[in-house]
């Protein structure tokens, strides 16, 4: 009988492991997760996390509160999958919902995330401005419509920044990754200490 030196065994056991590890996204499959957030931090009820549930398999879901609600408690909930084509067409749960143009980005009004994504491809030095169009997911319809966003590069980590459609200008604040922090009149991040 032949033994194998303990080094050999763990090197076996190491990279069966990693293998293991590699293979598990195949195994359990995609799994969406989606956030339900309230505006008075309440954590969602069974009911919301009933309707999300009960969206079918493979759909990307989308839930949002809208201003218009009359509590905190009420939802609006669109089941909505959301793609860039290769040809340049935005399509919505199969459908071409924005013909071929130059909208690279998405543009999830209810988020300042949206800007991240922007400001990270554009990559602007100090001084420099860039108009951009995006596929602006409008919350209250959900529908993509087009949305002109300028942004010219500040000192500081901030950015003047303006939507014509909206006839909204404000500078905003970034961290060093890009995110927002602060969103005049509309978003600011707040850190608890």
């Amino acid at each position: 009988m032949h033994i194998y030196p303990a080094s050999r065994i763990w090197l076996v056991a190491i990279v069966l492991l990693i293998a293991l590890l590699l293979a598990l996204p195949n195994v359990f499959g995609e799994a969406p997760a989606v956030q339900l957030s309230r505006n008075d931090r309440a954590a969602a009820s069974e009911a919301d996390i009933a309707t999300v549930k009960a969206t079918k398999p493979g759909a990307s879901a989308l839930t949002f509160r809208s201003d218009s609600a009359s509590s905190a408690n009420d939802w609006k909930y669109y089941p909505v999958n959301v793609s860039l084509t290769a040809p340049g067409a935005w399509t919505m749960n199969g459908d071409e919902a924005l013909p071929s143009m130059d909208c690279v980005d998405l543009d999830l009004g209810f988020t300042p995330a949206t800007n991240l994504i922007s400001l990270r491809r554009l990559d602007l030095p100090v001084g420099q401005r860039a108009t951009t169009f995006t596929a602006w997911l409008d919350e209250g319809t959900a529908r993509l419509e087009v949305v002109e966003h300028v942004y010219r590069r500040q000192a500081g980590g901030t950015y003047a920044y303006e939507a014509p459609r909206f006839d909204y200008k404000a500078l905003l604040e970034v961290d060093p990754t890009g995110f927002v922090r602060r969103y005049p009149t509309l978003w600011e991040a707040v850190t608890e200490e």
